[in-house]
């Protein structure tokens, strides 16, 4: 497929998938979550607050995010 997530912004970093699902990181400091598969559904658009110009990286259930300031861990676990 081919889509727009947004105008006026631009990527840098590449996309990384994991899960069945692709991030893709913007350099106005948001991470785009879209479901991996035939057809495209955004999941989510999420602000970092910050931007984000390296790629994320993902390793034991957490994916990490290194924006310009920062250094931000995720994961689903508690």
């Amino acid at each position: 497929y081919k889509e727009t997530l947004t105008r006026g912004t631009s990527f840098i970093a590449s996309p990384v998938a994991s899960d069945g699902k692709i991030y893709l990181t913007s350099r106005d400091g948001f991470v785009y979550i879209v479901q991996a598969g035939k057809d495209f559904k955004l999941l989510s658009k999420n602000p970092l607050s910050d931007p984000i110009m390296i790629t994320p990286a993902i390793t034991d259930g957490i994916i990490y995010f290194r924006t310009m300031k920062h250094l931000i861990a995720i994961s689903s676990e508690q």
